[in-house]
């Protein structure tokens, strides 16, 4: 007998085609859902069954076919003139990691079960051209005064920590500490900053640092924060750099939100994937695109051996 046989492209060839797969990896980040959810979901409005197993396949796949984004990304974005970097706790493997995320205006990057060392942060703003918004951590600190803006969002929470000490010294450094970042990051919200208004906050926070030298309980911030007075200013010199972390920190929420949830990655396999699969959905969020489409598409474009739609 004669047995003709044809070839099944390569979407037909999946267990699943690339909208549901796309609709899994958007349900995980973007959705913030569980594995268990996600399944729920899927048993009872697409009646589909799927496995632990299946989910996790589907996001490594999707991660996959982000990837070649990924390094695009992170060229683009060590050209900005601005990036916000932040970093939190993670697990990768049962073992205690971290994650971080470096942004800018329309672009982020993560890099997820990676440790919480000046290695990782050099090695993720290896390249970084512009000035790069942090907190006090002191991983950072291999960026020079001249290209780290420290995050006065940090300071004022610092400064508050000191509002209500017992001693009337340190006391007044944190009531006085806390209203000048108030004032600095108000300053920042009604650009363009007069000169006058930067020279006086530079005088009260002199001010400031020397009634900290009286106290031991203030003593080591105030030494930090004099070995950082080129770092604090930047804002009040250009109109795309400012005050605050928080641009970093909204980013980097939707991952703080996910280990809630999955408790972080079973394996490196799986961190580097969701690196990429957050990526990708973190760009498209930041330039108004649908997240959902451009997943599909990458999907599709990486199981036809296709280079994957652009978002640099």
């Amino acid at each position: 007998d004669l047995v003709t046989r044809g070839n099944l492209s390569a979407e037909r060839a999946q267990s699943f085609g690339p909208e549901l797969q796309a609709q899994v990896a958007s349900m995980s980040t973007e959705g913030h859902m569980s594995r268990s959810k996600i399944r729920r979901h899927a048993s009872q409005i697409w009646k589909v069954e799927l496995s632990n197993g299946a989910v996790t396949n589907i996001l490594k796949r999707m991660g996959a076919a982000c990837e070649p984004n990924y390094e695009l990304i992170r060229a683009a974005l060590m050209r900005e003139f601005a990036l916000y970097a932040d970093e939190t706790p993670w697990s990768c493997a049962g073992k205690g990691a971290y994650a971080w995320v470096v942004a800018a205006e329309k672009l982020a990057l993560f890099r997820v079960g990676k440790r919480r060392s000046s290695i990782e942060a050099r090695e993720l703003l290896a390249g970084a051209q512009g000035i790069v918004h942090t907190d006090r951590y002191k991983g950072y600190s291999f960026l020079p005064a001249s290209q780290r803006q420290l995050c006065w969002e940090h300071l004022k929470r610092n400064f508050n920590a000191f509002t209500d000490h017992e001693d009337p010294i340190a006391g007044e450094f944190g009531a006085r500490g806390y209203a000048l970042a108030r004032q600095a990051i108000k300053a920042d919200r009604h650009w363009p900053i007069k000169t006058e208004l930067t020279k006086r906050l530079e005088v009260e926070l002199g001010e400031i640092l020397d009634l900290g030298e009286r106290h031991e309980d203030t003593r080591g911030m105030t030494t930090e924060l004099r070995g950082q007075l080129g770092s604090l200013w930047h804002f009040a010199q250009s109109p795309h750099v400012h005050a605050t972390n928080n641009h970093a920190e909204r980013t980097i929420r939707q991952l703080v939100i996910k280990r809630k949830i999955s408790q972080g990655s079973g394996s490196d396999a799986g961190a580097d994937a969701l690196s990429y699969l957050l990526t990708t959905v973190a760009t498209c969020q930041l330039q108004d695109k649908p997240a959902h489409a451009h997943l599909k598409d990458s999907l599709t474009a990486y199981l036809r051996g296709q280079p994957p739609p652009l978002l640099v």
